[in-house]
């Protein structure tokens, strides 16, 4: 799974919004877990570290199914999800499907 996930967030070659194909943006936030996740370094950011990495699975395995990275910047229907939106994401550890909740994915 880790070398999917660098396989696609640090090599693969995505289309953009703008319609471009290129690799994502370097984060350094990112970079450094990379890091220091590789020096066994990681510490407290080992939970956030793995939220990361299971967002950037998730969003890997629906691009590769045919889902577009974004369809729009700010989704406000379930057909204006990408993968990014679709995927768990870090920055809302405590609840990671927020955006499956907004558009009423997960049921009851």
């Amino acid at each position: 799974m880790v070398a999917s996930v660098k396989q696609h967030l640090f090599h693969g070659i995505h289309e953009m919004l703008d319609g471009q194909k290129r690799r994502f943006i370097a984060d350094q936030v990112y970079a450094d877990w990379w890091t220091a996740a590789a020096k066994g370094t990681l510490g407290d950011l080992e939970d956030q570290f793995r939220a990361f990495l299971a967002h950037e699975f998730v969003e890997s395995c629906l691009m590769k199914s045919g889902v577009p990275f974004r369809v729009v910047d700010n989704p406000s229907s379930i057909d204006e999800l990408g993968a990014h939106d679709l995927a768990p994401h870090v920055w809302k550890l405590l609840d990671p499907w927020f955006m499956w909740k907004k558009h009423g994915l997960l049921g009851d």
